[in-house]
């Protein structure tokens, strides 16, 4: 999947609004699905721990798979977290970077949202891992 395929909100063809609206009413049909999968691990070929929310009993084990495994650790945040939905009404496919304040210190976050009508392609979803990737790492840089 392209760069094109998941837009960056901020960008001209994603505005913060509808990133944040869609973002919500995902999170909203998610947290009332009978049931949740919490794949977490490293997005591949890097150290950036990524969270993955969804209703999708089929793609969960995919992801799971794709993911690199990450040490056991207490329970934290982590620095991307992607919300994806099958079965909507809609498709939709996106990310935001955003600073957020962990314990008084600037932390870059993303989140991704993939929503598909049927089940959200695993190409899209790992574009959103690589691109938000890529925009955690610019921002640590700068």
């Amino acid at each position: 999947a392209s760069a094109s395929e998941m837009p960056e909100a901020g960008s001209p063809e994603l505005s913060f609004e509808i990133f944040d609206e869609v973002a919500q009413r995902t999170k909203d049909l998610l947290s009332s699905s009978d049931a949740l999968y919490v794949p977490e691990g490293h997005v591949p070929g890097s150290r950036v721990g990524v969270r993955i929310i969804t209703n999708s009993a089929t793609i969960a084990p995919s992801l799971l798979a794709y993911l690199d495994r990450a040490p056991k650790s207490k329970p934290s945040s982590q620095p991307i977290t992607a919300y994806v939905l099958s079965g909507a009404g809609e498709e939709f496919a996106g990310y935001a970077i955003e600073e957020v304040d962990i314990q008084g210190e600037a932390k870059s976050v993303a989140t991704v949202v993939v929503v598909g009508r049927d089940e959200p392609s695993l190409e899209k979803i790992v574009a959103g891992l690589g691109t938000s990737v890529a925009g955690l790492v610019a921002d640590e840089e700068e």
